[in-house]
């Protein structure tokens, strides 16, 4: 049983994308989650000819169980120590070691690996507005930041 906020926001999304309602509610019911249906939504367009969004529910629902028993990165914020005459050492919360940087631009290297839990984050909320706007561009900038995502999930 959906909730009539619920249905509204099924029924734009079934306006929105080329969906019947039928499959955008049986999409949403696999999920469970609006937030997962969106991005169903925003993946079933670029995966597949023509759309199937009751497909790309279930696939997202099997990565996601999938991945919510993968092993997590430390978590951040993290710091960057550069040492006086050697590599930098990326460090996480607690003093927990990182990563070392070696060869050349250990400092901007180290930085950049500091920066990544921040970036995944930031990842993860543009994927999420990405979704709710199907422009070409946004479909190109999304699929960028899933592959971003991807990557650093694993």
């Amino acid at each position: 049983m959906v909730t009539q906020n619920e249905q509204r926001t099924l029924e734009r999304l079934a306006t929105e994308y080329p969906f019947h309602f039928s499959d955008v509610k049986e999409a949403y019911h696999i999920l469970g989650d609006m937030d997962l249906l969106r991005k169903a939504c925003a993946l079933a367009i670029t995966r597949s000819k023509p759309p199937d969004i009751v497909d790309t529910a279930i696939s997202l629902r099997d990565t996601k169980e999938t991945k919510s028993m993968s092993e997590k990165h430390t978590a951040g914020p993290w710091r960057v120590h550069d040492l006086a005459d050697g590599p930098s050492k990326t460090i996480g919360p607690l003093g927990v070691f990182v990563a070392q940087t070696l060869g050349g631009n250990d400092s901007a290297n180290a930085r950049l690996i500091a920066a990544a839990p921040d970036l995944l984050a930031a990842c993860k909320a543009a994927e999420k507005y990405l979704c709710s706007s199907p422009s070409p561009k946004s479909v190109a900038a999304y699929k960028e930041v899933q592959a971003a995502i991807a990557k650093a999930e694993g």
